[in-house]
């Protein structure tokens, strides 16, 4: 194998819409959506190269798509992904966790029962909008 290489991680082969479903799921209640002014964004490109770059993007949001991955499976043959729940739940709890230490860096303490991954997940279920 070479000194340095590059490895193809498969992920999740979902669309924007799929991704969203899941995470209201994992949530348990359904997230304020809102909507992405399209027609706007080729414009808004003349004048940002990054929203240019977004704009040449935008079709991955509907179409399902992953990378491959079979030079990864044979280096690392008994790798295998997070089941898509699980990594959501982990991410909606670090996510919360990360937003209570800098809301308490600048007001009160938290307790450490407040940010468990229990905690956080139960107060999604509960429908908490806004994980305070």
């Amino acid at each position: 194998m070479p000194q340095f290489d590059t490895f193809g991680f498969k992920g999740y082969n979902l669309t924007g819409n799929q991704l969203i479903e899941a995470v209201e799921k994992t949530a348990g209640h359904k997230l304020k959506r809102g909507s992405m002014p399209w027609f706007m964004i080729p414009f808004l490109g003349l004048f940002s190269p990054t929203i240019k770059e977004i704009y040449e993007m935008c079709y991955l949001w509907n179409l399902s798509h992953s990378v491959d991955d079979t030079k990864l499976g044979a280096a690392l043959p008994s790798i295998e992904a997070t089941p898509l729940e699980e990594h959501l739940k982990e991410v909606l709890v670090l996510q919360s966790q990360a937003y209570q230490r800098v809301s308490a860096s600048s007001s009160s303490a938290l307790d450490e029962t407040q940010l468990s991954p229990a905690s956080v997940i139960s107060r999604f279920q509960n429908g908490a909008r806004d994980l305070r």
